[in-house]
């Protein structure tokens, strides 16, 4: 069973699409800071089956192209 985290916690999270590991606040997650993937996990949870994934690329997303021409 997962325990509830507080608002006001320093937590450990997992990017689920590169595994970049960091340090946010509460709940304020916000984009990985490597890829811009906003899939995130607790980093304490990760179980073996989740990390294989994130190797694989299962939860990476396809860039967008951002059309920049001027017409």
């Amino acid at each position: 069973m997962r325990r509830k985290h507080s608002h006001l916690e320093l937590r450990q999270i997992a990017c689920l699409a590169c595994g970049e590991i960091r340090i946010v606040l509460g709940i304020q997650t916000g984009e990985c800071p490597v890829c811009h993937y906003l899939g995130w996990t607790y980093a304490d949870e990760l179980d073996g089956s989740t990390r294989r994934m994130i190797i694989n690329g299962v939860f990476a997303h396809p860039r967008r192209a951002v059309s920049t021409a001027v017409r």
